[in-house]
């Protein structure tokens, strides 16, 4: 019932066309008795012959209305004449009557406007494009649609042309698609010039809106955002304009890809202002900005509003959602990205590779390995959806088991979670994945944080040279790290110096390891030393990480105690000291 109702919703509509109403009314006919025939497996309810529909029968009562129905001589011959000799005609199939249905109800037989046209396989030359078209504005519209589609700015002009040499008039359509291909090209003057054009032809009235929401489209698809505002000022000061929400989206949608959250804020602000209501569009651009500058808690809360409005999150939404939690370590926002993944997956999205790196990532700075084993597994049965997995996949589960051996003192543990990450790094080799200096890196810092030094210098000295790759400063840090563990002090001066002659500086996190190893071992002026020279870089030294060595030499040696409060930096830092008392 309800497909019958909307075929005769598109009878009634598109009458206009110039196929007749007769005609028209002998397929809608054929459609609602093919309907009420089928069951719902799509198959005639018997096997014996359809029902027929009688033409041009002498009683007939519709052909009776047919006759008295006040269409032109010209118009009644285009109504199909069946065969004299035929006097009724077998009810066609479904498939047979859609396309008769298609075909009739469009302007141009042949060609169907009912489906979204394919616009990637449409040919844009004008000569090739109404070969099989009739020359109207309909089809103008469309073809600069095209050309906007595939960004041929200069044939839209073309086409424009050509629309004012046959006597089309220039429609506020067309003038919308010839500044989108204008924008899509770079031509940014091009576009401002048609759009001042239409408002010097057509007048600038409020319906008028959509021509400056392509026009600032335009700019910022170009990465000037200085005239976009521009135009949000010109727009504002207008009376007869009233901003909507596609005008404020487009703006916004741009500033958050030029990572400009200063300015994405304003516009967002604007909006509230004037009163403009966010849509779906708009909260998906406004979470992902909360989740480029570290606002998790506005995110949170701009999702709580999605819902409490009735709208629907979209895949992006969750996605920033996820994105925004696993930057933060606590463990509230851990637990609310894997929240968000389940109703992700409950509102039917498919999560894509750099949602399940987020969530990998988020496990791996946790320590959760049998969550990161869990997410791992689900991204291996993906792959024909998600692709193949990478180096990165591989490492950061392989990162997430050595952060789990630094927490542990129990060497047994310590073997099985080795182990573990031995056998990733197998499957690694036997799928042929490619093997980086960042996966080696992160296998050094396995052995090392157990204190297995033969197995990461092996990695150290004969992978990178079986792979053809240097060691980077976190291969040296690991080491560094494990000799400054076990007060090795000359083999971390060793490694240290390894390291300067690659001409890499090293980070504070390296300075730090060093020097309360030295500290540990009771080398004061070498670590004097490592402290001066952390200066020397640019690296200031923070009195939180030294306290430790200041406790130390404050009774034997009062001297080196002042002077490593003249080294160090004094800078009060509330979270850090919060944390600790905590």
């Amino acid at each position: 019932i309800a497909r019958t109702k909307m075929l005769a919703n598109r009878v009634a509509t598109r009458s206009g066309f110039i196929t007749p109403l007769c005609c028209i009314h002998d397929i809608s006919s054929v459609f609602v008795r093919t309907y009420a025939g089928r069951n719902p497996s799509g198959h005639s309810k018997s096997k014996r012959q359809s029902p027929r529909i009688q033409h041009n029968a002498p009683n007939s009562r519709r052909n009776k209305s047919s006759s008295s129905s006040s269409l032109s001589p010209d118009s009644t011959a285009l109504v199909m004449q069946p065969d004299v000799n035929k006097k009724a005609v077998s009810l066609p199939n479904y498939t047979d009557v859609q396309f008769m249905f298609d075909t009739l109800m469009n302007p141009i037989s042949g060609v169907n406007y009912t489906i979204k046209p394919d616009l990637s396989k449409q040919s844009t030359d004008i000569n090739d494009f109404f070969s099989n078209r009739i020359k109207n504005l309909q089809n103008f519209e469309l073809l600069l649609q095209l050309q906007a589609f595939k960004k041929e700015h200069e044939k839209a002009i073309e086409t424009v042309d050509v629309m004012r040499d046959l006597g089309f008039p220039v429609s506020d359509k067309a003038y919308n698609y010839l500044i989108m291909a204008c924008g899509e090209g770079g031509r940014t003057d091009l576009a401002q010039k048609y759009f001042d054009e239409c408002n010097a032809v057509n007048g600038e009235v409020e319906a008028h809106m959509h021509l400056y929401t392509t026009l600032a489209w335009a700019y910022a698809h170009n990465g000037q955002l200085d005239q976009c505002w521009k135009i949000i000022e010109n727009v504002e000061r207008n009376t007869l304009l009233k901003p909507d929400v596609a005008f404020y989206t487009v703006m916004l949608q741009h500033c958050v890809f030029a990572k400009d959250p200063h300015r994405a804020w304003q516009i967002y602000w604007h909006m509230q202002e004037r009163g403009v209501m966010p849509d779906q569009v708009t909260y998906t651009h406004i979470i992902r900005l909360c989740a480029q500058t570290d606002m998790v808690e506005r995110a949170i809360n701009f999702y709580d509003e999605m819902i409490q409005r009735e709208m629907v999150p979209t895949e992006h939404v969750y996605a920033s959602l996820i994105h925004a939690c696993s930057t933060r370590k606590d463990l509230y926002n851990y637990k609310k990205a894997f929240e968000f993944f389940q109703k992700m997956k409950e509102d039917g999205y498919k999560p894509d590779i750099k949602t399940y790196n987020n969530l990998l990532t988020n496990c791996a700075g946790r320590a959760d390995t049998p969550m990161a084993e869990m997410i791992f597994d689900e991204m291996l049965m993906k792959q024909p959806d998600i692709g193949d997995l990478n180096a990165y996949n591989y490492s950061t589960l392989i990162d997430c088991y050595t952060r789990e051996v630094a927490r542990t003192s129990d060497a047994h543990l310590q073997n099985i979670i080795i182990s573990k990450g031995e056998v990733v790094f197998k499957k690694m080799r036997e799928k042929e994945v490619p093997i980086d200096h960042v996966t080696l890196g992160i296998m050094v810092k396995l052995y090392s944080e157990a204190g297995r030094e033969k197995d990461a210098l092996v990695v150290f000295h004969d992978r990178f040279k079986e792979y053809g790759l240097k060691p980077d400063f976190h291969a040296y840090g690991a080491l560094i790290k494990m000799y400054a563990k076990k007060g090795e002090i000359e083999q971390v001066q060793e490694v240290y110096m390894q390291l300067r002659e690659t001409g890499v500086v090293p980070p504070y996190w390296i300075y730090k390891n060093m020097i309360i190893g030295m500290v540990k071992a009771k080398y004061y002026k070498r670590a004097i030393k490592f402290m001066k020279e952390m200066k020397q870089v640019g690296l200031k030294p923070h009195i939180q990480d030294f306290q430790l060595f200041r406790k130390m030499t404050r009774d034997e040696f009062p001297q080196l105690y002042e002077e490593i409060g003249e080294l160090c930096d004094w800078h009060f830092d509330s979270t850090r000291f919060l944390v600790r008392a905590w």
